[in-house]
């Protein structure tokens, strides 16, 4: 996920955090006797919208307690619930930067997990292939014919080219020398993830390889030397397996 979008994400938690533990922190402003009390009415009601009008209404209530100043200490209240607001909203940014941190994991989860797909006739055991493409797909060996086209009118890839939506995916569906390579490499990524013993970094290498190509190739010559490197790579990889 790019920087600028996990920025934006963490600023809205951040918001949403303020604004749901608004009554907390109000209740720590006014130093209020019960404001423990009030922040966990926060924490577990706000949810329910009733909760957290409940926990605003404790907050803006009369504390039991009465500031006694001493002379000499004036103004020290002020600045102890000064800091007491702050190590507050101190905390909810932690916790924004934590629940941002969790978003971005789950999404990439999601993005990397690759279904299995049974194969449709009970008698026969296929193993699929799953491929690298952006568009998750599986593809059986002996359905593939690079250089012939799908009913579509695209030719044979290991992602769905009807999803196409960056230019290197447009020029492979319509090269049918890319087509082909895209197969052959899709081939070798399965033969060598069933090799390594450690798929995380070949699953980390796959997805950045795949953004890089389809922010920066937009022509023919770029992605047919991005599938020549990355057939290098994996032929490497392959090789230091056996």
């Amino acid at each position: 996920m790019k920087p600028l979008i996990l920025l934006l994400i963490a600023g809205a938690y951040f918001i949403g955090n303020l604004l749901y533990y608004l009554p907390w922190l109000l209740a720590t402003k006014r130093n209020h006797s019960s404001r423990t009390a009030i922040g966990l009415v926060n924490w577990l009601l706000g949810w329910t919208v009733l909760g957290w009008f409940w926990a605003l209404l404790l907050a803006r209530s009369r504390s039991k307690t009465t500031n006694v100043q001493v002379v000499g200490a004036v103004g020290t209240d002020t600045v102890d619930t000064r800091s007491a607001v702050i190590h507050r909203i101190v905390v909810l940014a932690t916790l924004s930067v934590v629940e941002t941190f969790l978003l971005s994991a789950a999404l990439d989860l999601g993005e990397t997990t690759r279904p299995l797909v049974q194969a449709s006739s009970p008698s026969v055991t296929v193993t699929p292939v799953s491929l690298i493409g952006t568009q998750q797909s599986t593809v059986y060996p002996e359905q593939v014919n690079p250089g012939a086209r799908t009913d579509n009118g695209y030719y044979h890839t290991s992602f769905n080219c009807a999803s196409a939506t960056v230019d290197a995916e447009r020029l492979i569906c319509g090269d049918p020398g890319l087509a082909a390579q895209d197969v052959a490499l899709a081939r070798l990524f399965a033969d060598t993830r069933d090799k390594v013993p450690d798929f995380t970094v070949l699953r980390m290498h796959a997805r950045e390889s795949l953004k890089f190509r389809d922010t920066y190739c937009h022509d023919v010559q770029c992605v047919r030397d991005w599938y020549s490197t990355q057939n290098h790579w994996y032929a490497d990889i392959l090789a230091s397996t056996k």
